[in-house]
């Protein structure tokens, strides 16, 4: 006699929440306070690409690409612009600086070619700002004692190779950074050099660095944000308000509880799993559908994974083929309620045990 078991259980995937950066910005490394550089790398060696540009942190030694980090320019970092300075504004106007001198509050911001060997290029390499989308303008500038400003980069007057500087090879060189408002800012800069017997440049990549000048504006709140809020009112607890927390000990998390549309607080108020097998008129085929009840606007909220599984180790799950949802009417919601589905096929012949589960992770 063929043995057919099979087991439902709700899982779920852990997701986070963002106050401020958008999900896909805020699990990279922010820098505040270091001594950073823009550094430029060069790849001899390498088939193309033989220039690079990549930030390097001096405090730690260590080098993150653009894609890793946000550069964050703290509140702190806000002046009010003085007569005298209309390049940059109106008198009284904001701007945040990172300054050339080093301040312990804020970046420490430069440009460094060090660690390219001398003779490597015919003259100090050139880096160019290339483009920069955000909420407001950027300066780069220094000054010194004999020529008082020397502004070498000024997106305000639009963006030419003019906007560039030239590190001296070995070395390193550090500006005032100053931005007109607060946002995200993305800067984009590209890397230049010739190399002794070639006629042509070598050029790095446009590589896109990212600002954060604080107060970053504060996003709308998410739809599980308001979730959480009207749950637990003035909870900031984790361990209790947190997707992979299970407050009411009914077994299914919150963030599946907030798939589900039932109530975290409430163990008899639990996510509706439903497993079907659909046997074809002609027996020679069955199928197992998995479903659960939902907030019919969970595609646009969560990622679905309906997943089978022949152990209960779950080493090497199966995924499921997904179906089309169907819309619920017998079942009233205020925002509506679909059954979000997915199936395998079981061989008819098999005498097997599996187990399907359902997992949700925040968008």
């Amino acid at each position: 006699m063929k043995r057919f078991a099979l087991l439902v259980s709700a899982s779920f995937f852990i997701g986070g929440a963002y106050a401020q950066l958008p999900p896909d910005l805020a699990t990279r490394v922010s820098l505040n306070n270091q001594h950073v550089d823009l550094r430029l790398v060069y790849q001899p060696a390498a088939d193309s690409n033989h220039l690079a540009l990549v930030i390097r942190d001096g405090d730690t030694g260590t080098t993150y690409n653009s894609t890793n980090v946000v550069l964050t320019v703290p509140d702190a970092a806000k002046v009010s612009l003085p007569p005298g300075f209309e390049v940059f504004g109106n008198e009284g106007d904001p701007l945040w600086i990172l300054p050339q001198s080093q301040n312990p509050l804020l970046l420490y911001m430069g440009f460094s070619a060090e660690g390219i060997p001398s003779g490597s290029f015919n003259s100090p390499a050139a880096i160019f700002l290339t483009s920069i989308q955000g909420p407001g303008n950027l300066f780069l500038w220094q000054f010194d004692g004999l020529s008082g400003m020397r502004l070498v980069m000024n997106s305000r007057d639009g963006l030419s190779p003019e906007d560039s500087t030239r590190p001296i090879t070995g070395s390193h060189e550090h500006f005032n950074w100053g931005f007109t408002t607060n946002g995200l800012y993305q800067v984009t800069f590209q890397a230049s050099a010739r190399r002794p017997g070639d006629t042509n440049d070598i050029t790095s990549m446009p590589t896109t660095f990212l600002f954060a000048v604080e107060p970053l504006p504060v996003l709308p709140a998410s739809p599980w944000q308001v979730w959480q809020a009207v749950h637990w009112p003035n909870t900031t607890d984790t361990q209790i308000i947190g997707p992979e927390a299970d407050p009411d000990n009914d077994g299914a998390g919150n963030l599946l509880e907030f798939t589900a549309d039932t109530n975290p607080r409430l163990s008899i108020s639990q996510p509706r799993l439903m497993l079907n097998i659909i046997t074809a008129p002609n027996q020679a085929s069955r199928t197992a559908e998995l479903s659960l009840v939902g907030r019919s606007d969970a595609s646009s909220l969560v990622d679905f994974r309906f997943e089978a599984s022949s152990e209960l180790r779950w080493s090497s799950p199966v995924l499921m083929d997904s179906l089309p949802p169907l819309p619920i009417v017998e079942i009233p919601s205020e925002g509506g309620l679909t059954l979000w589905r997915a199936a395998e096929p079981i061989p008819h012949s098999l005498d097997m045990f599996r187990i399907y589960r359902v997992g949700v992770r925040l968008k």
